[in-house]
């Protein structure tokens, strides 16, 4: 049917919105990434502003803070000297390193809070359920990071042998 593609794709910026905003991003950067995950072509600054119905000013903040994350790219400007911008071919990848990332920079977190833990002698008895408490749950969420850093870290390998593989009778765009 003509215009299941658009609905799509607006039904996908608008998810990207509420996902990066999960996570704590600006929504608009979300919206920013699910539009050039549908681009066909690069996209200038006006384009993706006017597309979203934003500002060209927050779009540029925005596109930069992805372009930083190797999330997307700038292209050298052409002859009419506009900013454009494309998706990186492997940004799947880049989120799934940003995420096993984040969780390795938790488990650091992690250990250096448990690193200048005093010995328990050392506390005083008025402490001594604080102390038990708090180092037994930093304890349990390096853990938890160290365990699923060796998940992700498997995902990631099976993924990457998946990719290799064809896929037979299988559509260009599923």
């Amino acid at each position: 049917m003509p215009g299941d593609l658009q609905k799509a794709e607006r039904i996908f910026i608008d998810e990207m919105d509420r996902f990066f905003r999960a996570y704590g991003a600006n929504e608009t950067m979300g919206r920013i990434a699910g539009l050039l995950i549908f681009a066909d072509r690069p996209l200038s600054l006006q384009e993706v502003a006017a597309a979203l119905g934003v500002s060209k000013a927050a779009v540029s903040i925005h596109i930069r803070a992805l372009e930083r994350t190797k999330f997307c790219r700038r292209l050298p400007p052409g002859r009419d000297r506009k900013d454009y911008y494309v998706i990186e071919s492997d940004f799947s990848e880049t989120l799934f390193a940003s995420s096993l990332q984040k969780l390795e920079e938790g488990r650091k977190v992690a250990e250096k809070a448990l690193a200048a833990f005093p010995h328990s002698q050392e506390v005083a008895d008025s402490e001594k359920e604080k102390y038990r408490l708090a180092s037994q749950r930093l304890r349990e969420y390096r853990e938890l990071l160290a365990l699923s850093q060796s998940c992700f870290q498997e995902v990631y390998r099976r993924w990457k042998l998946a990719r290799q593989e064809p896929k037979e009778g299988e559509d260009e765009g599923r």
